[in-house]
């Protein structure tokens, strides 16, 4: 979304089974899901165990990173951020 202060994004959480929605408007750079990841836990009114995304660049390293000779020593801010809280990850797609 661009505005008169720049470009920001807009990320969606929404838990079907509980029915609890977390929305927020953050700044476009390269620490924008993680951020919101810290928020999100935050604000839950409990563990978060299992998270499902795309494979955009927001959340996973992108093919030519990921799969090149030194994506072993390389971890996606957002990947350290789930294994920090010891959340699962899925993907609606795979690379």
């Amino acid at each position: 979304m661009q505005t008169a202060e720049g470009k920001l994004c807009l990320f969606v959480v929404i838990n079907r089974a509980g029915k609890f929605a977390f929305v927020q408007l953050v700044n476009s750079d390269h620490g924008t899901a993680s951020a919101f990841l810290e928020g999100l836990i935050a604000a839950a009114p409990y563990e978060i165990h299992t998270e499902l995304t795309d494979n955009g660049i927001q959340f996973c390293l992108p093919p030519r990173c990921a799969n090149g000779p030194t994506a072993r020593y390389t971890t996606h801010m957002f990947e350290t951020r789930c294994q920090d809280n010891g959340i699962e990850r899925r993907f609606s797609m795979h690379l």
